[in-house]
């Protein structure tokens, strides 16, 4: 819920099993708020206290959590920040989370971000890929996946620029898919060690191991491997800090979605100073091209231009 880091003396830690309130911050989980309701508990008495109230990531805060907190343990908070970069909802509770927010009365864009040295700067790429399928349907979803997140040209360049940029650059690659059995089709073309993080289930797909998102996150910040494969899991909100090239084979036009995956390449550590965005066209299909286009204006949006590349 917060997770600026002031130091042991100051910040204590509410939730996952910690209940330690008595420093001037407490980093608190949200769904632990929730559960603090008894007012004789000295976890009560401590945070009913607090006068700033500040959620890091609010659009990704379940609405409901978010409200019980806003009007339970923290309802006396006089002063409260919710701070996103993509300060909306497409889950049917964008007005409740608009009224739980207010307005917004602060915003700094990419462009400030970068000139202040507070993030990498994007660099966005986007190549020209043929369908050679005539396969055609009225369903969107059944398109994408046909011509573009099962098109094997697709994961041929991918897995091109992806050892490239390991092999001859040293870049750390964060490959985000939409669908665990993509992984089947870049990953035998990686000729670096890779791992797979993968937030759901995985039986009955054979050559594939569950492990843990976040400790595979770990890892990768670590430098222990050069190339990590995930899904939705780690596409949003999740720090991963080396990456300088981050490669999209993910389908459709969600401002929110896209906008969070290009954010997982823009964390800035020592010596990184700019992230390639890698994203794919399937111009010969209309309506992949058009979803392609809304995609491009969507990064132009966040740090232009967007550089198309001909394959």
């Amino acid at each position: 819920m917060f997770y600026r880091y002031y130091g042991p003396r100051y910040v204590g830690r509410f939730g996952a099993g910690r209940r330690e309130v008595d420093k001037p911050i407490t980093v608190g989980i949200a769904k632990s708020l929730t559960n603090v309701k008894d007012e004789k508990i000295h976890a009560y008495k401590h945070l009913i206290k607090c006068k700033v109230l500040i959620v890091d990531e609010s659009h990704t805060v379940p609405t409901e959590t978010l409200l019980s907190v806003c009007n339970g343990i923290c309802k006396n908070v006089p002063y409260r920040y919710f701070v996103s970069g993509t300060q909306t909802r497409n889950d049917g509770s964008e007005l409740l989370l608009k009224g739980l927010i207010g307005p917004i009365v602060g915003k700094l864009t990419v462009q400030d971000l970068v000139d202040k040295s507070f993030i990498s700067k994007p660099i966005f790429k986007m190549f020209n890929i043929i369908s050679e399928s005539a396969y055609s349907s009225a369903e969107a979803l059944a398109m994408i996946r046909k011509h573009y997140l099962y098109n094997e040209k697709v994961y041929e360049k991918a897995a091109f620029l992806a050892n490239k940029f390991v092999g001859e650059m040293g870049f750390p690659v964060l490959i985000l898919l939409d669908e665990l059995e993509q992984y089947k089709l870049i990953s035998p073309l990686l000729k670096f060690d890779h791992k797979f993080a993968f937030g759901g289930n995985v039986d009955g797909f054979e050559g594939i191991k569950k492990e843990n998102p976040t400790k595979l996150v770990e890892q990768f910040n670590n430098l222990e491997y050069p190339i990590l494969i995930g899904t939705d899991c780690i596409s949003m909100g999740t720090n991963v800090l080396p990456v300088q090239a981050v490669i999209l084979i993910k389908g459709g036009k969600s401002e929110i979605r896209f906008r969070q995956a290009v954010g997982r390449g823009l964390r800035k550590v020592p010596g990184k100073d700019f992230c390639y965005i890698i994203d794919f066209n399937i111009e010969n299909i209309p309506m992949l091209n058009r979803h392609a286009m809304e995609r491009k204006r969507i990064y132009e949006s966040i740090y232009p231009p967007v550089n198309i590349i001909n394959d």
